[in-house]
C-alpha cells in the first residue's frame, strides 16, 4: 500500500489524532527533489516492512501552508509524533539517523 498524501492541516491533526499511541513518520517532500524522492522510496519499503507505524506524506508544493505551519526550510525533513506530540525530527534524507529514531520510538 502506497503512503497517503496528507492534503491540510486538518487531515494533519485528524491524522495524528487517530493514530493514537501508534508512531506517525510525516515526511515533508517535493517531487521534483532527487533527495526526497531516494527517501521516498525507502519510506515505501519500511511502511510494506513495518506494522505499527504510520507513513504519511506532505507535498509542500501542493500544500504550502503545511510547509510554513511546520516551519519546514528544506525539504527532505520528516517529523516523528507520538501520543500527539512530536518527538523527533530528521532533516535530509539520513536514512540510518531515519530508521533508528523509528526504531527507538515504535513500540
Amino acid at each position: 500500500m502506497a503512503i497517503e498524501h496528507i492534503q491540510d492541516k486538518a487531515s494533519m491533526e485528524r491524522c495524528i489524532q487517530e493514530a493514537g499511541g501508534k508512531l506517525v513518520v510525516i515526511s515533508f517532500i517535493s517531487p521534483t527533489c532527487r533527495y526526497c524522492r531516494m527517501l521516498m522510496t525507502y519510506l515505501e519499503n519500511l511502511n510494506q516492512e513495518m506494522r505499527g507505524v504510520i507513513f504519511r506524506k506532505v507535498d509542500i508544493n501542493a500544500s504550502p501552508d503545511l510547509m510554513d505551519e511546520y516551519n519546514i526550510h528544506s525539504v527532505p525533513y520528516t517529523y516523528l509524533v507520538k501520543n500527539g506530540q512530536l518527538q523527533n525530527q530528521v532533516k535530509g534524507a539520513d536514512e540510518e539517523s531515519l530508521i533508528n529514531r523509528i526504531m527507538e520510538l515504535k513500540d
